[in-house]
């Protein structure tokens, strides 16, 4: 067995067994990136298997310690019944997407996103690996229009100024004309998908695609006002600089659309974007969960 192989599995041995603080940081600054790239299976914690990298920041923490950000979890499997109809934008290998699919069962039915086609293929051996028929995935981004866009690939460049988010496969961004390293994708609209599917419900969509979530919420208008569903979407403020866009912006759009808006660090909490004004760029990233008014 390959060293860094056989260092990733006794890791995972280890890490599983002795899960606290100190060494969930030691595994995400230093420990994968000393272990393979491969896509190894994985069980998690929540019962679904995955092909996932302990090199990988997107994965490692499901590779070593079989969950995958414990708050988003908790509030889904809180908030998403047997039955539900469920989109995942901004897929990458599929934990939320997966995690829908085993809530709502063979009667429900989610719809996952990915532009970027390598995370593409491996959500969709994911997918595969669970015999999850129900999840369905798409190969697309997703915007304001219907047209090809440009994407800008996952590179440690993205994210130099942070070294522990190296070899992130999460951290692509669409951008609206060609640039040295962008690739061509399909881009549709929520609104698009929700008639080509001839959809009649929609209970929960969880967002998070790199600053392009105002496009993204201004193309799913028409079905966010008519299936009222609840909302789980990342706020970040880099990602959203990057595209021209802002959270204020974003949390604007939610407010009009009749949204309350609520942060959760293991309860809820109003959220107050002022309490974020004078944090530095790396701070400000974080889930907003919204409920429809009542």
């Amino acid at each position: 067995m390959k060293p860094r192989l056989l260092l990733a599995k006794l890791g995972r041995r280890w890490f599983r067994r002795f899960s606290t603080k100190g060494n969930q940081r030691f595994v995400r600054d230093r420990f994968r990136k000393w272990c393979v790239r491969d896509e190894l299976l994985t069980r998690t914690t929540e019962g679904f298997l995955m092909l996932t990298s302990p090199h990988d920041y997107s994965s490692y923490k499901i590779f070593f310690f079989g969950d995958y950000d414990p708050f988003m979890t908790s509030f889904m499997k809180a908030h998403i019944p047997e039955g539900a109809v469920c989109w995942d934008v901004g897929s990458e290998r599929g934990w939320f997407a997966l995690l829908m699919g085993k809530l709502v069962g063979p009667t429900g039915r989610v719809d996952a996103f990915e532009a970027f086609l390598p995370n593409y293929e491996k959500l969709q051996a994911n997918i595969a690996l669970n015999n999850f028929t129900w999840v369905h995935s798409y190969n697309l981004a997703v915007g304001d229009r219907s047209e090809n866009m440009y994407f800008i690939p996952p590179s440690d460049e993205i994210t130099h100024h942070i070294s522990f988010l190296e070899d992130h496969s999460g951290v692509g961004y669409l951008v609206p004309e060609a640039r040295p390293g962008s690739i061509e994708v399909a881009m549709t609209t929520l609104d698009q998908h929700v008639e080509e599917t001839e959809s009649d419900r929609l209970d929960f969509i969880k967002m998070d695609i790199e600053g392009a979530e105002v496009a993204a919420l201004q193309g799913a208008q028409q079905a966010i006002r008519q299936f009222r569903p609840k909302i789980a979407i990342e706020y970040n403020r880099e990602a959203a600089s990057r595209v021209g866009t802002s959270i204020e912006e974003l949390d604007a759009l939610l407010e009009s659309y009749g949204y309350d808006r609520f942060t959760f660090w293991g309860r809820l909490t109003k959220l107050r974007l002022e309490e974020w004004e004078n944090r530095p760029d790396i701070e400000v990233v974080f889930n907003v969960y919204c409920f429809p008014h009542k």
